[in-house]
Order: structure tokens, then C-alpha cells, then sequence
């Protein structure tokens, strides 16, 4: 049977930006029975938020130790969102035993992930740019899970050592590692997630692990699969696609004239791979 395919936003790790609540910098008359808050710590503008015993839905930014410690007395918490922390115990966050889907941005200074274990049941859980981390066994105890992201930030790769502990994630129906590095380079513990419906990844394995992948995995949706399936290996997927930029500019830049090529602002380069 054909696995159910799951994107960032039905993984519960993608949010209508536009359509959540405008972001806050003062708890200053927010009723106590407010159920959604987007909040902006500034030093200690944060004080007081666990009165908020109605909230559900928190996206918050620029959390330190003691707002993450607040915040944990917030009991009917089912989404918990923090873009950018400075904490380095997570584990407060065990006491959220309503949580279902929780992301987490920036974790720049956390050394580990044992703060996992004990965690509520988990549906969707993301966790980005945590560059000190490098075990992901705690993962495999979150069995639960439905929606994955373990990755880096822009400019930052996370490497950790082996995708593992990932193959008890019997659930699992979306994974997303962008910008993520694995020691052992292997996607062997993939392949027996049958659930599996969607993996987002860079080209960061061996052509010939994406290629036992879509053996084992036919139905799995994987850009990276796609392209040796279409160009043979990554690396000519990837000079197909600089041909195309370079094919796409001059066949715009000859529709030009000089004067026009002078005030043009940009140019648009579309990706071949996008209409795979």
C-alpha cells in the first residue's frame, strides 16, 4: 500500500505565517484566557506568562533558560514553536504532557538530546541548527512521531553520526534533513519505515544509497532518487541543471535589448528538477 505523503505543513512543521497572531513584546493585557500568543521576549518581558493556564498555541522568540522554565508550567500547551534559545536544559519541557507538536530553532547551545526522553508522545517535532548535538539515539524512543525535521541552519550543517535510531520511528511519514551530514552516510535505517511517504534531503549520501532507497522504498517521494533515476547520479542531475541556468540567461539575455539588458532587475532561472 501506497504510504500516506505528508508535507512540512500536514507534518504539523509549517505555519500560514500571515494568519497567526501579530507578534507580541509585553504580556501587558492579554486575558487569561487566551488561547494563542506569538511572543517576543525582550530581558524580562517574558515574567508572568505561566498565568496563561488557557494557552494552546505558542510560537515564541528569543527564549532564555528562565522563559523556558516558565513556560513549562503552561499545562494545556499542545504546540510549543521557539525561533532562536539560549537555554541549554530542555528538559522543563517534559512537564508539557499535552505537547503534540514542538519545534525548535536555534538550539545553538544545547549539548544533547536527553532532554527527549520522557517527553510527551510527540506527533510532529523539528529541531534545527542544534550544532553540538551529534547522537540522535533519544529520537528512537519517540515512536509516536508522524513528522521529522533534523537540520541545519543556512549557513551551518548539522552532522551527526547515524540516521539509526531512526529506523524504530515505525509512524514516521515525513522526514526532513536539509543541511544535515551523516558520518556513517548510510540511509539503511530508512528502509524498513514503511509508513514513509516523504524525504526531504540534500545530495549528502552516496549515489548508490539512494539508489537501494527506491529499492526498498518504491513509493517514497525523494528529489535526490528522482534525479538518478533521471540523469543517472547526482552529479550529472547537477550539471543538467547548470546547463539549463546557463541555456536560461542567454536565451533571456538575447530577447534583450542593450538598453533593456542595462535596467533589466533580474532574470528568472528556473530549475529543470522542479518539474520532476
Amino acid at each position: 500500500m501506497k504510504p500516506e505523503l505528508y508535507d512540512r505543513t500536514h507534518a504539523g512543521l509549517r505555519f500560514d505565517w500571515p494568519r497567526l497572531p501579530p507578534i507580541l513584546k509585553s504580556l501587558d493585557g492579554i486575558p487569561e484566557i487566551a488561547t494563542e500568543l506569538h511572543f517576543m521576549r525582550e530581558k524580562s518581558s517574558h515574567r508572568g506568562i505561566h498565568r496563561l493556564k488557557k494557552l494552546r498555541n505558542a510560537w515564541l522568540i528569543n527564549v532564555n533558560q528562565e522563559f523556558l522554565e516558565e513556560i513549562s508550567e503552561v499545562q494545556q500547551l499542545q504546540l510549543l514553536h521557539i525561533h532562536q534559545t539560549t537555554a541549554t536544559d530542555l528538559t522543563p519541557l517534559r512537564k508539557l504532557r499535552k505537547l503534540r507538536r514542538l519545534i525548535i530553532r536555534g538550539g545553538t547551545k544545547v549539548l544533547n538530546l536527553d532532554w527527549v526522553h520522557g517527553l510527551s508522545p510527540l506527533e510532529s517535532l523539528a529541531i534545527e541548527n542544534f550544532k553540538r548535538v551529534e547522537h540522535l539515539d533519544p529520537l528512537g524512543e519517540l515512536k509516536s512521531l508522524i513528522g521529522l525535521g533534523i537540520e541545519g541552519s543556512m549557513w551551518t550543517a548539522m552532522r551527526v553520526a547515524s540516521l539509526a535510531p531512526l529506523a524504530h520511528l515505525t509512524r514516521l511519514r515525513s522526514l526532513f534533513m536539509i543541511n544535515t551530514r551523516i558520518k556513517d552516510q548510510s540511509l539503511a535505517p530508512l528502509h524498513k519505515l514503511q509508513n514513509l511517504g516523504l524525504l526531504e534531503c540534500a545530495s549528502f549520501f552516496p549515489d548508490s544509497e539512494f539508489i537501494r532507497l527506491r529499492k526498498a522504498m518504491p513509493n517514497l517521494k525523494c528529489a535526490c532518487c528522482d534525479v538518478i533515476a533521471r540523469y543517472g547520479s547526482t552529479r550529472a542531475g547537477s550539471a543538467a541543471f547548470m546547463r539549463s541556468i546557463q541555456e536560461q540567461y542567454e536565451s533571456q539575455m538575447s530577447q534583450l535589448s542593450i538598453s533593456d539588458e542595462e535596467e533589466a532587475p533580474w532574470i528568472e532561472i528556473r530549475n529543470p528538477l522542479d518539474d520532476h
